[in-house]
């Protein structure tokens, strides 16, 4: 299993602290990837949509395009 790690309320994959290394170490075999939100983060330069459908749309676009997701992986996601 490989694990997506979302972060709302305006924070970024940073504020995940430790989480990330301790989940890792429970699962070394797995991959876990970030997405920030529009407007935080890596995604800094971007405008954050107004509304939460169209900030799930990015998120969903992003992901379903991004080069480091294999179609053949099985991936959660674990979001605050």
């Amino acid at each position: 299993m490989n694990w997506l790690l979302l972060r709302g309320l305006a924070r970024e994959q940073t504020h995940w602290g430790v989480f990330p290394s301790r989940l890792q170490s429970a699962f070394p075999g797995s991959r876990i990837r970030f997405l920030d939100l529009p407007g935080t983060g890596t995604e800094f330069n971007r405008d954050s949509p107004l509304t939460v459908g169209a900030i799930a749309a990015d998120l969903r676009e992003r992901w379903l395009t991004s080069a480091e997701r294999d179609p053949e992986d099985t991936w959660g996601i674990i979001g605050i």
